[in-house]
């Protein structure tokens, strides 16, 4: 499933104009797509969780007002229908359940704005630099029970400030974002959004006021249009007034994005998306001032300049994870991106995160081994010297950051072929954060994931255990271990054992009750095909389809495409649990035994489709060589792995190059090298050999197109590795474009599943390929 999320947020922008409101939400319904949506304007009235003591905010048509208390209205305003019937909740735990209610359209619910204006003058009064840095303060204490699995601790010590504090309120807020992104509850999604904006509105109530006038106006506009922003705004700015900045930027980029997520049409991608523009704008242009201050006046200008670590860690946090995922989107659509003013270059967004984290940081060869690639790249300014800081933290982001930068190296290089991915620092770096949050869930999970990319999968399904026993507070983190307890449980081939945590996720989790279903099914399959609630099982997978942000999940789709095949032939797949766990990335998981036991089945089913085929003219059946191409499809990937472990692909990219130059030498014939066994090299040739045979045998599929394009995707990997760098492109190229490239016969295929997901792997397979072909020069180049 987390291999969906970048092609689904991609493929937004081709989403039609199909609206999901979860203001109108029927109570109780999980499936997004189901959410009814209303013309009627009383409808667009959503009342938001309110709290003892404290304004609710009210919602109409996207735009936000404080509004009193019920109590503090006054006796000639009447009340609604809906207040009337509302029940307080003060003090919600992290991880309940919270129900919105909705209130009728009634005149009183307009009278606002004077009490809003009165709360905002109350916090620009009550607010000064030195209060702001005892509440980051505070607000660090509650990061730190937050990582340590104390989540609601953390919660409850921010409640009290909710919408009193910008950073108070931001931390619940992005508590509750981080709640509704686990749950895609409809509920959950209106509170995180009403909690961003009350954070957003506290935010921009602390801002500086723009004092220029009609230049101003004109100024702003040019810079809505150009996507730039003077930084020069930010001179004579307040220590408060740069921190508003740095909020409003944040909450309103993640509003906008779980906006996209619960409600997209193309009206709303337009709003949403502009409103990205605006925050990376000013993220922008803050990164450039401190640029500027850096260079004029060195790190002494920060303390001048009312400049302090927290406020540096996110700016340059932000600067680099804007760049970081726009780098894994396709060339064209970056180049895009960079004509509005984003930008796409990886390097410079791992050097912005490095930084953030305190992690060192080494460009890649796109930097060093071109001298005008060099010439332009800066590098990111330092922060405050420790003795210059306001606190021992390095700054309120650097956690987060390095979350960024263990997601990078340890969860997406599992995931796609990173060229500057750096598996043993952050392994190293794991280690220390564990040192000091031993019981932390994050950092625990993160440990299991590595292990998991090693192949290891029953040590990893012990740490996931570990991890599920450290929180109780929130179910929804216990399910997305159970998921991945479940994958190495498959990798182990305990099927019934997997079977059992699906359960659980089929009656507890929202996320996708298709795939669950599904790989409830399969697993009962690979124990026994003969079981009697399989067939019951896939004929629900397809009623169970639901729509996140207005499109379809693609893994969804998949698993009802194989369900519908699964009654089509009569209640039988061949090796459904083997080829829905390659796509979750679980072949990677599985030692050298579970592998070989893949081949020998793969080889069993082969050579007896072989002996059905010389025994007949005609085809066996219909699908014969969709079976056919799937099985040397799993055995080719099987023996591969067994070959040369994708672990070994996280390694430093030199020492891939002198693997890949040994591994090459001795497939084409040449004296092996010492640590290469014969039988390696024999998987190897007989994994190349697979692909081409599912290749040549691949224009005769009726309904699996996409091993096509996977098979060669997997191929050019494999090319990657040993060394064969021309050919590789070849097989990224072709994969990449409908599975043929010119001067080969045949067509490729029209559509095909997952394509999406596949272009993404592409894309970074060739950056890849290009790193490893600029490093192999540049050691030709030392030898000579």
């Amino acid at each position: 499933m987390k291999d969906t999320v970048l092609p689904t947020i991609a493929s937004i922008v081709a989403a039609s104009d199909e609206r999901i409101n979860i203001a109108s939400k029927a109570e109780g319904t999980p499936n997004l797509a189901d959410a009814s949506t209303s013309d009627d304007e009383d409808d667009h009235f959503q009342d938001a969780v309110d709290y003892a003591g404290m304004p609710r905010i009210l919602s109409y048509r996207g735009t936000y007002l404080f509004i009193p208390d019920q109590h503090q209205l006054s006796d000639a305003e009447p009340s609604s229908p809906a207040s009337s019937t509302r029940q307080s909740d003060s003090s919600p735990g992290f991880g309940k359940s919270r129900k919105g209610s909705l209130l009728k359209h009634g005149p009183s619910w307009r009278k606002s704005s004077a009490d809003q204006k009165k709360r905002i003058l109350q916090l620009r009064s009550d607010i000064t630099d030195d209060a702001l840095l005892e509440e980051i303060a505070e607000v660090e204490t509650a990061l730190e029970l937050f990582l340590n699995s104390q989540f609601k601790d953390a919660e409850e010590l921010l409640l009290p400030k909710y919408g009193q504090s910008m950073y108070f309120t931001e931390g619940v807020a992005l508590l509750r974002t981080l709640r509704a992104l686990m749950t895609f509850d409809p509920d959950d999604m209106s509170t995180a959004l009403d909690s961003l904006n009350c954070a957003s509105e506290i935010a921009s109530s602390l801002r500086k006021r723009d004092n220029n006038g009609l230049f101003g106006m004109i100024s702003g506009a040019a810079g809505i249009v150009t996507g730039n922003k003077d930084p020069n705004y930010l001179n004579g700015m307040s220590r408060v007034q740069k921190h508003a900045e740095l909020v409003y930027a944040e909450t309103s980029c993640i509003q906008s994005l779980l906006t996209l997520v619960a409600n997209t049409n193309l009206v709303n991608f337009v709003k949403e998306g502009m409103q990205m523009r605006s925050s990376f704008t000013v993220v922008k242009a803050c990164f450039r001032f401190l640029e500027k201050i850096y260079d004029e006046e060195g790190v002494d200008g920060y303390v001048s300049h009312s400049i302090d670590e927290h406020f540096i860690s996110g700016i340059v946090s932000c600067a680099g994870l804007f760049g970081l995922i726009l780098s894994f989107l396709p060339s064209k659509i970056i180049k895009v991106f960079e004509l509005i003013g984003f930008q796409g270059d990886r390097d410079t967004a791992l050097d912005r995160l490095s930084m953030s984290a305190g992690w060192p940081f080494t460009p890649s060869i796109f930097v060093t081994g071109n001298p005008k690639a060099f010439a332009r790249f800066k590098r990111c300014f330092p922060s405050i010297p420790q003795s210059m800081q306001t606190s021992r933290s390095g700054g309120l982001r650097k956690p987060l950051s390095e979350l960024m930068m263990f997601s990078y190296h340890i969860v997406l290089a599992s995931m796609n072929p990173l060229p500057d991915c750096n598996l043993p620092l952050a392994s190293l770096r794991l280690e220390q954060c564990l040192e000091r949050r031993d019981q932390s869930f994050l950092y625990r999970a993160l440990r299991a994931r590595m292990l998991e990319t090693e192949g290891k999968a029953d040590l990893a399904e012990i740490e996931y255990n570990k991890v599920i026993s450290l929180q109780k507070d929130y179910r929804q983190l216990y399910h997305a271990c159970l998921w991945d307890v479940g994958l190495c449980q498959m990798a182990q081939r305990k099927w019934i054992s997997a079977f059992g945590g699906y359960s659980v996720l089929f009656e507890e989790s929202k996320w996708s009750r298709a795939i669950y279903r599904y790989m409830q099914a399969v697993t009962l399959y690979a124990e026994n095909a003969s079981d009697s609630r399989v067939p019951e099982m896939m004929k629900e997978v397809p009623g169970l389809l639901k729509k996140i942000a207005g499109i379809s999940v693609p893994m969804e789709k998949f698993v009802s495409r194989k369900s519908r095949k699964f009654a089509k032939q009569g209640g039988s797949l061949l090796f459904p649990a083997y080829e829905i766990l390659y796509f979750f990335h679980g072949l990677v998981m599985m030692g050298k035994d579970a592998l070989e036991v893949i081949v020998k089945e793969a080889d069993k089913v082969i050579t007896e489709l072989d002996e059905k085929k010389k025994r007949t003219e005609n085809l066996p059946y219909e699908t014969f060589f969709d079976d056919l191409c799937l099985a040397l499809f799993l055995k080719a990937v099987a023996e591969r792995e067994i070959g040369y472990p994708t672990v070994r692909t996280l390694d430093e990219i030199s020492n891939q190059v002198l693997q890949g130059q040994k591994f090459k030498s001795a497939l084409q014939g040449s004296a092996s090298s010492a640590d290469l066994s014969q039988d390696k090299v024999n998987s190897l040739k007989n994994s190349i050999s697979g692909f081409k045979r599912l290749i040549a045998e691949a224009k005769s599929i009726v309904l699996d197109h996409w091993m096509l394009l996977y098979g060669r995707y997997e191929l050019g990997s494999l090319y990657l590795r040993v060394g064969e760098y021309e050919l590789a492109r070849r097989e990224f190229e072709a994969a990449r474009n409908k599975g043929a490239v010119d001067g080969e016969e045949g067509n490729g295929v029209k559509k095909a599943s997952l394509e999406n997901m596949l272009q993404v792997r592409c894309h970074n397979a060739l950056l890849k390929l290009k790193a490893l072909e600029e490093n192999s020069k540049l050691s030709l180049s030392d030898e000579l």
